[in-house]
């Protein structure tokens, strides 16, 4: 008998998985949900190594629960969401923050590592979180 030598095997639905599944923990939506109205976010002992892109976009992208609630006499509309001021990342893995941090004008309030401090001196002093 004879084996034949196989190609290696190939997954024919590659194209079609939903991409972010390798970009580690994220942030669930009811906290986000509760940040977009309260404008705080406390993530803190989560064990992050970045901050996750969604909680830098969280006032500039629409929101997952907008494609449920499509209601103007609805109590929680999502386009009166309050812009995040204060922003807990204390207690993680984090060494430096994204430049992405911009995209958070209102912010005002930002708690992390003093570890990472030297990194980060640069950025929330452009800023003006910093006095």
């Amino acid at each position: 008998m004879s084996r034949q030598l196989r190609a290696p095997r190939f997954d024919p639905r590659a194209g079609f998985h939903a991409e972010g599944k390798d970009r580690g923990p994220s942030v669930p939506q009811g906290l986000l949900k509760a940040a977009r109205s309260s404008g705080q976010l406390n993530l803190a002992g989560r064990n992050l190594g970045e901050v996750p892109q969604c909680v830098w976009r969280i006032n500039v992208d629409i929101p997952e629960e907008a494609n449920q609630n499509l209601s103007f006499s609805s109590t929680e509309r999502w386009w009166d969401q309050t812009d995040l001021t204060k922003l807990i990342i204390s207690s993680n893995k984090l060494q430096s923050l994204s430049d992405d941090l911009r995209l958070l004008p209102a912010l005002t309030v930002l708690d992390w590592n003093l570890a990472v401090w030297p990194s980060v001196k640069p950025q929330c002093c452009a800023l003006g979180l910093v006095s």
